[in-house]
């Protein structure tokens, strides 16, 4: 009798042990557990004083609008309106940009690279970024250069990556991650990223509240048919906050019945 109790004894523990373990992966794949903010006030105040020392505070309008329309992402963007050099009466020129992911997520899977998207509607503006001069932070507030990612990656990171051009009309949306998220793979030893740019579950362990990435992107903004000397050079801060949602269960296993 003693050892049948004993074997039921364990096989419920087992039992509840592999309940628990789905409740963990099922709370981890569906529920929105972090909540990731654009800090709207650092990219405002940064860029306006940037503006204002290059004299074209008057002439720039810049915002932050709630959300953005296709194909950008419904989340946070800056709108960046200045006027037509062809035609000053004319409607100013917008260009749209926009840094992912932002907003409400779980903690899987892990965020692999930030989403880069700018839309130049604009007739009259090229707009160029540096990536070399642009500068990615996670986590540690250790700054780390920016490495685009394509189809053809370079052998070796320290070759110089070429500008993006976005001219007038065209949307640019791109892949961008940290140059230590990269390691050699295969028999060809071919530059890869080894691991996600950010791990959420390690974040939120993190005190808080934390600063979990930003991009700062040093991009140039030019009329198509004026001089370089001419171009405005803004390094934008797109700083982004984590926030740890208060809903999270002290013992997943329990919401996860109850929600079936």
């Amino acid at each position: 009798m003693t050892t049948d109790i004993l074997i039921l004894t364990v096989y419920f523990i087992c039992v509840a042990y592999v309940l628990y373990q789905i409740a963990l992966a099922q709370e981890a794949q569906r529920d929105d557990q972090v909540d990731i903010h654009l800090n709207q006030e650092a990219l405002m105040a940064q860029l306006a004083a940037q503006l204002q020392q290059q004299g074209r505070a008057e002439a720039f309008a810049a915002e932050v609008l709630p959300s953005g329309d296709k194909p950008l992402d419904g989340s946070p963007f800056l709108r960046l309106q200045l006027p037509n050099p062809r035609q000053p009466e004319a409607d100013v020129e917008t260009i749209d940009m926009q840094v992912l992911p932002q907003g409400m997520r779980p903690l899987q899977p892990p965020i692999k690279a930030l989403d880069v998207r700018i839309l130049n509607r604009s007739q009259t503006i090229q707009v160029y970024i540096d990536w070399d001069r642009s500068s990615i932070t996670r986590l540690n507030n250790q700054a780390q250069r920016v490495i685009r990612l394509s189809n053809t990656m370079p052998n070796e990171l320290f070759q110089p990556q070429v500008q993006s051009v976005i001219n007038p009309g065209q949307l640019f949306s791109v892949a961008v991650t940290s140059e230590s998220a990269f390691g050699r793979s295969g028999e060809a030893q071919s530059l890869e990223p080894q691991g996600p740019l950010i791990d959420l579950e390690k974040a939120i362990k993190l005190p808080q509240p934390l600063q979990i990435y930003s991009l700062k992107l040093l991009v140039w903004l030019k009329p198509v048919t004026a001089p370089d000397e001419d171009a405005v050079r803004l390094l934008l801060p797109f700083m982004f906050d984590l926030e740890v949602l208060p809903d999270l269960p002290a013992v997943p296993i329990l919401r996860w019945i109850v929600s079936r």
